[in-house]
């Protein structure tokens, strides 16, 4: 009589025991998963699977913090790269409208434009480099902004022929310059789907490695139809474009 009345008391301590175990190990799952997030290692999750739901909710929270932190610190690398990329590539495009202006000024320096006209167009060139390098800083300017991400393309429809003829407008009296032949194919006038300034913007990078890494003999421009594509191929004599 007595070990069968004291075995219900038995099996209540033992009950208390694992109750008093498992919310101390529930706990303890708890404190590691915020000392984990105060280290910054927001890989880590608390277990969640089977706590008590007062647990359970504190650990999908910590889960929860953890998630948002991770995806702020992917969106500030995200930023950041976006930064250095956009800073890079600014930096590159700056190149072009100051190699013309050395071109103009070296010109001008040595006499080159015997015409008082030619003379005055080259001091446009060099007005509008400067214009155009004015744009360049305010795009850098605009990069160092938190907001620069909210910069986009914008996609609009523009003629083959504006930018070509820009391109040419650009690089005709420049390569003529330094002796070297420009030449474009003729091509079918068609409607491009893009960001024109953008696309203007791409093509004189091209044309910028064409006459760097090229022999200063010549560069063509050609074109080719593939699909529902227009491809430009800018091709120079000598080295290939890098």
């Amino acid at each position: 009589i007595y070990i069968v009345g004291e075995l219900p008391a038995v099996l209540l301590n033992m009950a208390f025991l694992f109750l008093f175990c498992s919310i101390a190990a529930q706990m303890r799952r708890l404190e590691k998963g915020g000392e984990e997030l105060a280290k910054g290692n927001l890989k880590n999750k608390v277990d969640t699977q089977r706590m008590f739901p007062i647990f359970r909710k504190h650990g999908e929270h910590l889960n929860s913090v953890s998630k948002g932190f991770a995806i702020a610190l992917h969106q500030n690398m995200k930023s950041e790269r976006l930064k250095t990329e956009l800073i890079t590539n600014v930096s590159h495009d700056i190149k072009t409208p100051l190699s013309s202006i050395e071109l103009y000024s070296k010109a001008l320096a040595e006499n080159l434009y015997d015409t008082k006209e030619k003379r005055d167009e080259a001091l446009q060139g060099i007005a509008r480099n400067v214009k155009e390098i004015k744009g360049y800083v305010d795009e850098i300017v605009t990069a160092s902004r938190e907001d620069f991400l909210n910069l986009e393309v914008k996609n609009g429809e523009v003629y083959l022929s504006a930018v070509v003829d820009s391109i040419q407008a650009y690089y005709r009296e420049k390569l003529s310059v330094i002796h070297m032949d420009f030449a474009v194919e003729s091509f079918d006038e068609c409607l491009l789907k893009g960001d024109q300034n953008r696309l203007i913007e791409v093509l004189q990078n091209i044309m910028e490695n064409a006459i760097k890494y090229g022999d200063g003999r010549s560069i063509r421009i050609t074109f080719e139809d593939e699909e529902d594509c227009k491809l430009i191929h800018i091709e120079n004599s000598g080295n290939g474009l890098k």
